[in-house]
């Protein structure tokens, strides 16, 4: 499989689980009727038991954590590291805190989407916990944010559209799998 294959397999399948993320009311019945007594799913709530090693799984996104991350407009200024995204025109630079000074700390996102501003992701109090920022195409960009060590929020965000297509929680599954490991 070549990586322009790979790359779009994931693009696919991201879109697929961003349109099965609406909130309409015949996703809740199809829910309910899948699942009538609303026990663990177990996609999204895996059984660390069956692991045979520690592993990432997702969840539904925490809504508490909308304060926690920031879409604006701001006024385009230079930028000393730029990723230039697959179409050669939009590119984003992420400003790392300065974890010297105190806290609490904010991520930065700038994204250049040939418009007369920039589009800003502000991602609130992440500490020193590591944001990964990637274009997944030529107007997606998926951000990571770790807002801890065993949580995590996956964004996808259509730079042209200006709007986040896709929010999942992501949790760091190392303990549940330790302590899975010690009740066998």
């Amino acid at each position: 499989m070549t990586l322009k294959t790979l790359n779009f397999a994931v693009f696919c399948g991201i879109i697929l689980m961003a349109i099965s993320c609406s909130d309409s009311k015949d996703d809740e019945l199809i829910q309910t009727k899948n699942n009538p007594d609303n026990s663990a799913d177990p996609i999204s709530d895996p059984s660390p038991e069956h692991w045979t090693e520690p592993r990432l799984y997702h969840g539904p996104f925490q809504f508490e954590f909308d304060q926690r991350i920031r879409l604006a407009r701001v006024e385009v200024e230079e930028s000393p590291k730029m990723t230039t995204g697959p179409n050669g025109a939009y590119w984003y630079s992420a400003n790392r805190p300065d974890t010297t000074q105190p806290g609490p700390w904010a991520c930065r996102i700038h994204i250049f989407n040939e418009r007369d501003y920039l589009l800003a992701v502000e991602l609130l109090d992440v500490n020193q916990y590591e944001v990964k920022v990637t274009w997944i195409n030529e107007k997606l960009l998926h951000i990571r944010v770790w807002w801890g060590r065993v949580l995590a929020t996956d964004l996808i965000l259509d730079v042209e559209a200006e709007r986040f297509l896709f929010k999942e929680m992501v949790h760091d599954g190392q303990v549940a799998f330790e302590q899975a490991q010690r009740a066998k």
